[in-house]
């Protein structure tokens, strides 16, 4: 078993075995200023390629993992492709929802590309 240092980790998030755990969200203080459940962040994930950029990309993608042993590769390309085109759709969309929507979609293409650059660097 692990020793836990009680003085860097308060008794309230020391478990039943005496490992650090993760505070629950009711044990954590409010900051004044923070964003509320479900409101958008008013940060940017950069600046908001178009579609069609990102779908030149995802093809410069599949042209390097022709070169690539990982048969895994093919796989987040076609799921970045798929992620985009419906990124095309929900930019277009008048639902309310639609801004949040985009907002997560433009994060998974962020998470897709940072794995397939990854896994191209890999080989």
């Amino acid at each position: 078993m692990l020793a836990v240092n009680s003085a860097a980790c308060p008794t309230e998030f020391i478990g039943v075995l005496g490992e650090a755990s993760m505070p629950k969200r009711k044990d954590l203080r409010l900051i004044p200023g923070g964003k509320a459940d479900g409101a958008l962040p008013t940060w940017s994930l950069g600046p908001s390629e178009s579609s069609e950029l990102l779908l030149a990309r995802a093809d410069r993608y599949r042209a390097l993992a022709a070169t690539s042993s990982n048969g895994e590769i093919p796989n987040l390309i076609d799921d970045l492709i798929d992620a985009i085109k419906a990124l095309a759709l929900l930019e277009k969309s008048d639902a309310a929802s639609a801004p949040h929507q985009v907002l997560e979609y433009r994060r998974l293409i962020a998470d897709l590309e940072i794995e397939i650059v990854t896994a191209l660097g890999q080989h």
